[in-house]
């Protein structure tokens, strides 16, 4: 099969749409196609596709680029997505094979156009495996869901935690998503991030969490005597389960403890006494036979340093 690489045109958005249909079996709209391509405050973001012969869409890499910092310096970042190849053109899994010439072209098109970009993606245990046979990907952070159960959570009096360090002056509140503690927070803590990661300015929360076509999700402030500390992001999943999709949390504070400060606010809007709150960064017994998602850096011109190891969390990918 012959095959073009060139950028996606505007016209070319409803076979894109198709495309992801035909490989994913999940239908896209084109009004979140334009949300996820066009709008929030990104730096830009590139779009690339194989055509055959007659025009038709046999390939597609995509990439999100996105204002960042790291330890106190501005970074460009950039989410590979929508890594995809046709079932009709799938032959070859090197170089030269249909996805091989995709990423080579994105990982020109980035260079040109974001140079020394941190890219970023996330992948199965199969695609991380042939990314980094062929020098694309390296693993940067395994992720696996771990869930921690609370039986009684309307019971935990005034938000207090059970480790001892943590007093009964802890407690979480749901606030809307234009909420000014949210920006202050970032103000204070995004900047001394001491690894790569994307800007959570209120621009770009309020484009991810409160402008989201599909998902609802909600904030919440950490306070300790009333003072803001920080704030997670959480979504309710099909299972039951309520996923810390994000946060914003100060030095030492880990997602257990967070949870355990939330898991009473929650539980006070619930019917139900049982809750359980999930994490990537919640290790248990179980969640540690799970197979893992791979938090992978795409190599663009060079590989970035060891010492730039970013940390993510699930609203880091396009599916959370």
């Amino acid at each position: 099969m012959t095959l073009s690489i060139g950028p996606l045109r505007p016209d070319e958005a409803p076979d894109f749409c198709a495309l992801f249909q035909r490989v994913f079996a999940v239908s896209l709209t084109l009004d979140a196609w334009r949300w996820k391509y066009q709008q929030g405050p990104r730096l830009g973001s590139v779009s690339l596709v194989a055509r055959d012969a007659q025009g038709v869409l046999r390939g597609h890499v995509g990439a999100l680029v996105f204002p960042g910092v790291c330890a106190g310096r501005a970074l460009p970042m950039a989410q590979v997505c929508d890594v995809m190849v046709d079932p009709e053109a799938r032959g070859g899994v090197d170089h030269g094979g249909v996805y091989g010439r995709l990423m080579a072209e994105l990982q020109r098109e980035l260079a040109r156009s974001y140079p020394g970009a941190f890219a970023y993606g996330f992948a199965g245990i199969r695609p991380y495996k042939l990314g980094a046979r062929m020098g694309l990907y390296r693993a940067v952070q395994p992720s696996r869901m771990g869930l921690v159960q609370f039986p009684h959570a309307a019971g935990i009096g005034g938000g207090a935690m059970s480790t001892a360090r943590w007093p009964w002056a802890w407690s979480a509140r749901a606030v809307p998503w234009h909420h000014p503690a949210l920006g202050r927070l970032w103000q204070r803590l995004g900047p001394i991030s001491p690894g790569p990661r994307v800007q959570r300015t209120p621009a770009y929360l309020q484009w991810r969490y409160a402008g989201h076509l599909q998902h609802p999700y909600q904030a919440w402030l950490l306070r300790r005597w009333g003072r803001a500390q920080g704030w997670v992001a959480t979504r309710w999943m099909p299972d039951g389960s309520l996923c810390l999709v994000d946060s914003l949390l100060p030095a030492g504070v880990t997602a257990r403890q967070a949870a355990e400060v939330l898991a009473p606010a929650v539980a006070s809007t619930m019917p139900a006494a049982a809750l359980s709150i999930a994490s990537w960064d919640i290790a248990t017994e179980a969640s540690a036979r799970l197979e893992p998602i791979m938090g992978c850096e795409v190599r663009v011109d060079r590989w970035h340093s060891d010492h730039l190891k970013p940390h993510f969390h699930p609203g880091d990918t396009d599916v959370f």
